[in-house]
């Protein structure tokens, strides 16, 4: 368009005319006044192309952390979980600890109990020459089942040997 109202106003320079030139006046400016209208139109337009990609790109990007929002979140939900049931699971155990130290110390008395009847039941049968009065009845059965205890004990104690 500015070309074409280049060409007549180099027309109308030739001929030298007033009407000439101010015919090829108008049309030079009427080409420049719409070829302004022209540029400022596509630079609007390529504004408004830009802003509507930005646009998209920034929903695009808020979908994108609203995703990875909630996949945190999950995972998060899963590892308080996780950590729960371990807990939990640490207080039994806990538990079953404190209960077992219990239980061994109660056998454990009752051991060192057993091993002092037996030390003293067999320090009597040492000393006793079978002059005396023989033992009660009640008391030779207490010894022969102190024997036998402490024979099941040496014998758990020993280890087995395999036969061939």
């Amino acid at each position: 368009m500015l070309v074409l109202a280049g060409g007549v106003l180099a027309a109308a320079l030739m001929l030298g005319t007033t009407w000439a030139l101010a015919g090829g006046a108008l049309v030079s400016y009427a080409a420049g006044v719409t070829a302004a209208r022209v540029v400022a139109t596509e630079l609007t337009r390529s504004r408004h192309d830009a802003a509507r990609d930005r646009a998209e790109q920034a929903r695009a990007y808020v979908r994108l952390a609203d995703t990875r929002t909630a996949a945190y979140e999950e995972r998060l939900a899963e590892q308080a979980r996780s950590l729960a049931s371990e807990q939990q699971r640490a207080a039994g155990l806990q538990s079953t600890t404190v209960t077992l130290q219990r239980e061994l110390a109660e056998r454990s008395g009752q051991l060192a109990e057993a091993t002092a009847q037996l030390a003293a039941t067999h320090d009597m049968l040492a000393t006793w020459d079978g002059a005396d009065e023989a033992p009660d009845i009640a008391d030779a059965a207490a010894v022969v089942d102190l024997m036998a205890w402490e024979q099941r004990v040496k014998a758990a104690g020993e280890p087995r040997r395999k036969q061939a």
